[in-house]
């Protein structure tokens, strides 16, 4: 019994949102610490305690230590990329009650709450959001926040602040906000490993760097 809930608590989980402007966002998850985040030709790869951009360019693979770009002249080229690609959502929001009804989303069933939020931009928003009371999705929502706030100067999105219901142990799952983000489907299919790999070894982030273009 009990091996058989740490291979169900542990398996791998692919999450496929679906952004504002029509363009997918994928999470890819195999443990808390080994992510995969692919959004508008980006890719962050966290794993080993570290975060990477990863990119191929003209058949090269280019990989850059996000830890190092923080702290070196590559660091506002990088965000200006990251920037262009487009917010993932709200980085601030609070929930200002409940309507009392509940939504289907990615074939579960969450609550409808409103809420007032702050894009990237400083732009400020309400509107409704669907929260669930989902484990599973709850823990990946936990690896992901922390690793976008540890680098969040250089996503350009600031410090995320996130209502104490999504914040704690056991706590809710976002599934939707508004129109800005919404969980399309789930997937449980195993992940190839190569896609969790570093497909080259960090660039020297204090080289000069071209400027590539999307």
């Amino acid at each position: 019994m009990l091996a058989s809930f740490t291979s169900v608590a542990w398996a791998d989980l692919t999450q496929i949102w679906r952004l504002q402007n029509g363009e997918p966002f994928t999470v890819e998850y195999r443990d808390d610490a080994t992510l995969r985040l692919t959004w508008n030709g980006q890719v962050l790869l966290f794993r080993d305690g570290s975060g990477y951009w990863v990119r191929r360019m003209e058949g090269f693979w280019q990989v850059v230590d996000l830890d190092d770009a923080q702290q070196s002249p590559l660091g506002p080229l990088l965000q200006s990329l990251l920037t262009e690609a487009g917010p993932l959502g709200p980085v601030a929001f609070r929930l200002t009650g409940s309507t009392g009804s509940q939504e289907q989303i990615a074939g579960i069933t969450g609550r409808v709450y409103t809420a007032s939020g702050r894009l990237p931009d400083g732009t400020t928003l309400a509107d409704t959001v669907v929260l669930a009371a989902d484990p599973e999705l709850q823990r990946v929502q936990h690896a992901l926040v922390q690793r976008l706030r540890r680098y969040g100067r250089l996503l350009g999105s600031g410090p995320l602040d996130l209502p104490p219901e999504l914040e704690r142990d056991g706590g809710l799952a976002l599934l939707r906000y508004g129109n800005e983000i919404r969980l399309e489907r789930l997937s449980r299919a195993p992940i190839d490993p190569l896609r969790l790999a570093l497909p080259a070894p960090p660039m020297p982030s204090r080289l000069p760097w071209p400027v590539m273009p999307n």
